[in-house]
């Protein structure tokens, strides 16, 4: 059972609607209440139940978005096609949902949404550390995914917490727990399996600074329909403000301008690796509903776990 949320963590509707035009402005990034006010509407006792999000990124025209955790084994996919949100015949919503069904009421599933478009992505926290092997054996996977899982298993990445689909991308994401040794040659072999240039030592020393010791949180996004692997990322969750990382103004504008009212404040960022160069920031803040006491539920590897 959750830790009861404290008065001023709990989500308040006004006063994220608030929060969300003030930073939209803030931000330069496109808003609509109209849709927002939909999505909580749909999602609205998720929202109070669960915790809150925000993310974006330190490229120029990043998005902001928002995600609620769940604490309950809800059919998130259900009340959106209901709502209609989306199209109910829309084979990714298959997958979400055979992935939910693998552990039963183990598993609980999370949404991600754009402050102006709404509903964009669907994830499932899989109630622990999965074998691989069983969240690729889905019927509902392509063989273009599922032909990776040898070369996952040879780079130790052999078990999965959380899936996600992106339903405007059409992509997928896996999200590997990493072995302990965190070296730079094992650094540029992960972020080769999106074609990206090894790294600079800069940035190397960036990443190990705040990488849990014990073993962290690995990305990979695949394209559905081609199996190509796209981006992967490193996580780095709940940094500390005295020892943040080297960041952009965008990125720190957004700490300050996306408030949290969580007892235990959680900042995060991802360093996500593309073809060549094409190398991003992304970050993220809690907002409400004491995300880093769910986190720990979970069992989530945190950068304080160093």
């Amino acid at each position: 059972m959750s830790a009861k949320q404290p008065l001023g963590s709990s989500f308040s509707e006004r006063r994220f609607l608030h929060d969300i035009s003030n930073a939209s402005t803030a931000l330069g990034v496109p808003y609509s209440e109209n849709q927002t006010k939909r999505v909580l509407s749909v999602f609205g006792e998720s929202f109070h139940r669960g915790c809150v999000l925000w993310r974006t990124t330190d490229q120029p025209n990043g998005e902001l978005n928002y995600r609620v955790y769940e604490r309950r084994s809800i059919d998130m996919v259900a009340l959106a096609t209901n709502a209609g949100l989306i199209s109910k015949h829309n084979v990714l919503l298959s997958l979400v949902q055979s992935w939910s069904s693998l552990y039963g009421e183990q598993s609980q599933q999370l949404a991600d949404f754009d402050a102006s478009r709404g509903l964009v992505k669907f994830w499932v926290f899989l109630g622990a550390m999965r074998p691989l092997v069983e969240v690729l054996g889905v019927a509902e996977l392509p063989a273009c995914i599922t032909e990776h899982r040898d070369m996952f298993e040879n780079m130790r990445l052999t078990h999965v917490r959380h899936v996600a689909v992106d339903l405007e991308k059409r992509s997928i994401n896996l999200y590997f727990r990493t072995t302990q040794q965190f070296t730079r040659e094992g650094v540029d072999k992960h972020i080769s399996l999106a074609g990206a240039s090894p790294i600079s030592d800069t940035l190397f020393g960036e990443i190990r600074q705040q990488f849990p010791r014990s073993g962290g949180t690995f990305a990979v996004t695949i394209d559905f329909l081609t199996g190509t692997i796209s981006r992967v990322a490193f996580y780095a969750l709940r940094l500390s403000p005295e020892n943040m990382p080297c960041i952009n103004e965008r990125i720190r504008h957004f700490f300050q301008v996306c408030p949290s009212y969580d007892v235990q404040e959680m900042m995060a960022l991802a360093w996500s690796f593309g073809k060549g160069s094409q190398t991003y920031v992304k970050a993220e803040h809690s907002h409400s509903g004491e995300l880093v006491e769910l986190l720990k539920e979970w069992n989530t590897p945190m950068t304080d776990d160093r």
